[in-house]
């Protein structure tokens, strides 16, 4: 790596984690001694800078629970962005919880909070296409109560802002997010919307719960976690009814079809807890958990791998 300080302020510490196109530092602002992340992506010839891509998605959405961009630009042979510092992701909290799994309450509140953050990005345009526990992580400090969802390098637009006309749906030809929570449209190969979003919202706040995914206890190959999906519902697979019926209101989406993301709150809602005592619990595991990576995964079993 041939980059120690980012814009003259931002100097590197520690790696946090790298992902598919980006590798994610710990750095310190030496003016304000705030504590930050930089993203660090290698330039090459291709067209798509998926890192300036994030940038230009976070900077159009702004909003509660979304990464703040603090600055973007060119750092010897990196393309650079620092953005606030956050907490560890759901996916290494759940890992250092004594249970292995969240408490059905708990995965509620957490999923409330998600829909509010898919509503917002939807609300402005955007679909995420890569919801999961390593892309679902908590606050620090002032907000260390708010859930994020971070790294957008494959957001994409599916309304235009001005005419409101939806994209189109089409074969896309590949499987686009990561094949353990990717929705069945995914897995077809189709073009994706509103709905995909929460259905892999769905598997997250299933996997939260449970401390894994019937598919991923199989061991199934990328190409036969389909068939566990399409199974959901009709069999046992120890999942309680609300994140069942979550999933099955989903499902049942038109391609271009609002959700109705109060519904799906309604569904959640009796099974919250309190505040305080999911903050207690993630505040318990998180103990031992230094800052995650904003907008990185390390994970490295092929079906958690994102397919960008």
């Amino acid at each position: 790596m041939d980059v120690i300080c980012v814009d003259g302020r931002y100097r590197l510490g520690e790696k946090l984690g790298s992902g598919s196109y980006a590798t994610v530092y710990r750095a310190r602002d030496i003016i304000t001694e705030q504590v930050i992340a930089v993203k660090l992506e290698p330039i090459t010839n291709s067209a798509i800078c998926p890192l300036e891509h994030e940038y230009s998605v976070l900077n159009q959405l702004k909003g509660t629970g979304l990464p703040r961009p603090l600055w973007f630009g060119r750092e010897g042979s990196h393309q650079v962005m620092v953005l606030e510092n956050l907490g560890a992701s759901l996916d290494k909290l759940l890992q250092s919880s004594s249970t292995g799994a969240f408490e059905l309450s708990h995965v509620a509140e957490l999923g409330l909070q998600m829909i509010s953050r898919l509503e917002h990005i939807h609300s402005h345009n955007f679909i995420h296409r890569d919801v999961k526990p390593q892309n679902i992580v908590m606050g620090t400090g002032d907000s260390k109560d708010i859930v994020f969802l971070i790294d957008f390098s494959i957001a994409k637009q599916y309304h235009h802002p001005t005419s409101r006309i939806h994209i189109p749906m089409k074969e896309s030809g590949s499987l686009v997010g990561t094949p353990a929570f990717a929705s069945l449209n995914s897995h077809f190969r189709r073009e994706l919307s509103c709905q995909d979003d929460l259905e892999a919202l769905a598997y997250s706040l299933m996997f939260l719960h449970r401390g894994s995914l019937p598919w991923l206890e199989e061991g199934a190959q990328c190409s036969s976690i389909r068939k566990f999906k399409e199974s959901l519902g009709s069999v046992h697979y120890d999942i309680p009814e609300e994140l069942l019926s979550f999933l099955m209101y989903v499902r049942s989406l038109s391609f271009m079809q609002k959700p109705d993301y109060d519904l799906l709150w309604g569904i959640l809602l009796p099974a919250r807890s309190s505040l305080a005592l999911v903050r207690k619990e993630v505040q318990a595991i998180s103990v031992a958990q230094p800052n995650g990576p904003c907008g990185a995964s390390d994970d490295g079993a092929t079906c958690n791998t994102p397919v960008k």
